[in-house]
Formats: C-alpha cells, sequence, structure tokens
C-alpha cells in the first residue's frame, strides 16, 4: 500500500512543476488590453515615450527591442534618473510581464504619470514593429 504523503508529495511536486513552466513562458501573466497596446504604439510610432526592457543584461543582449533601453527590475528602484521626467510616457517589457507588471507597481509608486506595461516579449515585439 502506497504512503499517502507519497501521493500528496508527488502531486504538489508536479503543480510546482507545471506553476514554473506556465510562468516562464508568459503564460501565468495578465496579458496587457488592446487598449493599452494601441496607445503605447502610438506613443512609440510618435517617439514621445521611453521604452524600457526590465529584464537582465543576458536576457537583453541575447533579444533586445531597437530603442529600448535596459534597466533590470532588480536595479530599477536606484536608476530612476534614467526613466525619465515623471509626467513623460513610459513603455515597459520583459519576458513573460511578471517583472514589467511589477516595474509597473514600482514606477507608479514612485509618481510617475504615463506608464504602459506590454507584458511579454513577444507582445512588444509586435507593438514595436507595428509602430516602427
Amino acid at each position: 500500500m502506497t504512503d499517502i504523503s507519497t501521493i500528496i508529495f508527488v502531486f504538489i511536486a508536479i503543480g510546482a512543476a507545471l506553476f514554473f513552466t506556465a510562468t516562464a513562458f508568459g503564460f501565468g501573466a495578465a496579458s496587457p488590453d488592446d487598449e493599452v497596446l494601441e496607445e503605447a504604439g502610438e506613443l512609440l510610432a510618435a517617439e514621445k515615450a521611453k521604452l524600457i526592457d526590465v529584464r537582465t543584461p543576458r536576457e537583453y543582449g541575447n533579444n533586445g527591442l531597437e530603442g529600448a533601453d535596459n534597466i533590470p527590475l532588480q536595479q530599477l528602484s536606484a536608476r530612476l534618473d534614467e526613466v525619465g521626467p515623471k509626467e513623460e510616457p513610459v513603455v515597459l517589457y520583459c519576458r513573460s510581464g511578471n517583472r514589467s507588471a511589477q516595474a509597473l507597481d514600482l514606477l507608479e509608486e514612485q509618481g510617475f504619470e504615463q506608464v504602459y506595461d506590454l507584458g511579454a516579449h513577444r507582445t512588444a515585439s509586435k507593438v514595436v514593429d507595428d509602430a516602427r
């Protein structure tokens, strides 16, 4: 007879593996709504917004978007001066949308007035391509 604690452990391990896999590929992150994507795209097309990639330098080096500055989420609070004036638009993205959502919260808490989160790199890439 199988011990119930072993069965519970296996289910927890499988659940954790599925959660981390989904998060890594962006399935767990909320997608920005169409209005946010449209507004951010218009601002980028008019070159009125700063585009920031909040991934690590290594991730950014692999496939950073043209025109994006790299300010990793872990460094963002110490590098707010690089984001620009608080009244000017800022557009964020990351790999899956999790870090950019955290960056949006941080910037809004610091008084930035127009922050747009494009979420995952694949979404941001499409918006940036359409804006250029």
